[in-house]
């Protein structure tokens, strides 16, 4: 819950309609994938002028630590010759955090996805099978993983108790003005690196809820702008 209320501030900085997968659809496997399609044809479903043109996806191991960047800030630039880009993943195989263009493309993919993962019991696998397929990796474009964050921040060692509130020592990958960091599956076992990735979890969760400016700075000043310019 403290993850989803960093999303919750972002989504009402930025006016973005704030959708959470509370209830299982389906089986777990494919809860994920069904709340995605589900979404995506209520938007369909609506006259093209009141749709929103694409939907992010993010895990409930996501946290927001710089609620000043958008979501429009990382989308491919409208008309330059990008119209057949579908969905954004994260270079390598993260699909924590992901962005679909509301198209049938995306329905018949994530349909697909639902269908499959029933039998194959693993959403996150089918999605990555099949996006690589024939089919679907025309549409499919790898941003940089640090646009959207990636688990290494929870593979790493947080700044010390005596390390100063605005400035983390390494080996930490975080860096003020970044804006999520990710974090694996959680678990009960203190020694196992799903339960470390807890404990920074914890953490970051703390310096998200302190809002501190050294942390949250102004988009131009974080190298987003620079670094999406340099990939489209």
């Amino acid at each position: 819950e403290r993850a989803l209320c960093t999303h919750t501030l972002h989504n009402a900085v930025h006016g973005y309609a704030h959708h959470v997968a509370h209830t299982a659809l389906l089986g777990p496997a494919s809860t994920k994938h069904a709340h995605v399609l589900s979404l995506l044809l209520t938007e369909l479903a609506k006259p093209a002028p009141e749709r929103v043109d694409w939907v992010f996806w993010f895990d409930a191991g996501v946290v927001v630590l710089n609620p000043w960047v958008g979501l429009e800030l990382f989308l491919p630039p409208a008309g330059d010759g990008l119209d057949g880009v579908e969905m954004l993943c994260q270079e390598g195989r993260g699909l924590a955090v992901f962005a679909v263009r509301v198209a049938e493309w995306a329905v018949r993919l994530f349909g697909a996805v639902v269908a499959e993962a029933g039998v194959d019991g693993d959403g996150d696998g089918v999605l990555r099978r099949l996006r690589g397929g024939e089919r679907w990796r025309g549409g499919v474009v790898a941003v940089p993983g640090h646009w959207f964050g990636d688990d290494s921040v929870a593979r790493t060692e947080t700044p010390s108790s005596s390390s100063s509130s605005s400035s983390p020592r390494k080996p930490s990958p975080l860096r003020p003005g970044v804006f999520v960091a990710h974090f694996s599956t959680l678990s009960t076992d203190t020694q196992t690196p799903a339960a470390k990735s807890k404990r920074r979890m914890q953490f970051w969760l703390q310096r998200a809820e302190q809002h501190l400016p050294a942390w949250e700075v102004p988009v131009a000043l974080t190298g987003y702008p620079q670094s999406v310019d340099a990939f489209w």
